[in-house]
């Protein structure tokens, strides 16, 4: 290789250099699109086909996706017929706000949109002058929200004390199902953010806070080769897009829904397992006042202990009994 650049220096009259910046001729319409539908990001097929290069890091969607997908006139606070409901929570304690989503889903008309959302900031004083999120209000929302939409899923990041808090919520019949940020699970929240964009099928409404679409323009998408994605936030003095990060975690969901994959029948039973006791580690590692009502759960008749049970379904795919083993 040393070689042929000193050949290129000393007669560089006869090199020159063409880009191609054009799907190769040569390649056939069905090709091309198929090409297309295998990388929803867009990312590989630029780099691969188009010559262009990546660096890896990027916007997720642009402005006027952003501006489409806020056009509800605000929140709806109740149920509406055709449509199911799920839920996400993006749990932060000391360093991050907290973060909660409401998603309805309907089916027939191949439609995503947002009634619902919350978020919660440090308000409460701890040692040091630091503040911590009011965990109990967290948690009492989180109720009266599924309660209100009747949530069919419960999406949470296991972090920060997810878990701990998904225990007390499922033994008030809250359907959490964690969701951990594996790079499988990434790629598909990151994947299913760009599509619902791209295809104009999420619908959301400004909050007064804006926090929401503040989220969505922190959103960096970041590809690792060969086909993962991560959909990256910036902190700020208004969390770590926690409100972003709470429906992003329930997008993969809903467009399965779509697709007809959420759907319970009469036949169907969803098992329940609660999580087993809490390791050492994890406790130490709990926020003081996790830990404070973990401690508290245990001695109080063990509330943490592991609860398994079945869910039944009636012919309109709610919830019938719950039923332990």
């Amino acid at each position: 290789a040393d070689g042929w650049r000193r050949t290129a220096f000393a007669k560089d009259s006869r090199w020159s250099v063409h880009k191609l910046s054009q799907v190769a001729p040569w390649l056939s319409d069905e090709d091309v699109e198929e090409a297309k539908a295998l990388d929803p990001i867009g990312a590989e097929f630029a780099r691969l086909y188009r010559g262009q290069w990546i660096s890896g890091i990027g916007g997720a969607v642009d402005e006027a996706s952003i501006d489409r997908a806020f056009r509800l006139p605000g929140p709806i606070p109740y149920i509406e017929k055709g449509w199911e409901y799920i839920s996400g929570l993006d749990l932060g304690v000391s360093h991050d706000h907290s973060g909660m989503v409401v998603v309805g889903v309907n089916k027939v008309e191949q439609r995503i949109k947002v009634p619902y959302i919350r978020a919660w900031e440090p308000t409460m004083s701890k040692e040091g002058g630091k503040r911590e999120v009011d965990l109990s209000a967290v948690e009492e929302e989180c109720v009266r929200v599924n309660e209100l939409y009747r949530i069919v899923w419960f999406g949470y990041d296991p972090a920060a004390g997810g878990s701990f808090m998904a225990q007390r919520l499922r033994q008030q019949n809250v359907p959490m199902i964690e969701m951990t940020f594996s790079s499988t699970n990434l790629t598909d929240m990151a994947v299913s953010f760009v599509q619902v964009m791209k295809d104009g099928i999420l619908e959301c409404y400004e909050d007064k806070e804006g926090r929401l679409r503040r989220d969505f323009g922190k959103f960096q998408i970041e590809h690792r080769p060969p086909s993962n994605y991560k959909l990256l936030a910036i902190s700020d003095e208004y969390g770590h897009a926690d409100v972003g990060t709470a429906l992003i975690i329930t997008l993969p969901t809903a467009i399965n829904m779509l697709k007809g994959w959420g759907q319970f029948s009469k036949d169907d039973v969803m098992a329940i397992v609660e999580s087993e006791e809490l390791t050492e580690k994890e406790v130490e590692e709990m926020p003081d006042e996790l830990r404070e009502l973990y401690e508290m759960d245990e001695g109080v008749g063990g509330r943490n202990r592991r609860f398994d049970g079945v869910i039944s379904f009636d012919d309109d795919g709610e919830a019938d009994d719950i039923v332990p083993y």
